[in-house]
């Protein structure tokens, strides 16, 4: 499976996606290699944070347009992955599965990543 990790925050979130990172390239069954653009990914997963000025609003943007950009794909390609990692998982839990607009499939706060 093919993967995409974006990073928004500070330092322990650009930590903790080299965490995440390790996990799944060691990862042998299944298989998963990093692709440079999330289009091209199975799963595409975004590392959030909820501290710094005006984070949650691009994540928000970014899960509107991961979830848009399917639009484009052919109706035989399976649906895409959408993961929401870090301390704006951690703190909306549940909630984010309300937004169909997002349509949020994972959602892992940072102590889950081992």
């Amino acid at each position: 499976y093919s993967f995409h990790l974006k990073t928004y925050g500070c330092q322990m979130n650009v930590s903790d996606s080299s965490i995440v990172r390790s996990v799944l390239l060691s990862s042998t069954s299944p298989k998963f290699h990093e692709v440079e653009d999330s289009s091209n990914a199975d799963i595409s997963l975004t590392n959030t944070c909820a501290i710094r000025e005006n984070a949650e609003t691009k994540v928000w943007n970014r899960m509107y347009s991961l979830r848009a950009s399917e639009k484009n794909k052919p109706s035989t390609s399976p649906k895409q992955i959408i993961a929401l990692l870090g301390c704006m998982s951690e703190r909306l839990k549940t909630s984010v599965f309300s937004d169909s607009k997002a349509s949020i499939d994972v959602v892992c706060g940072p102590d889950a990543y081992a």
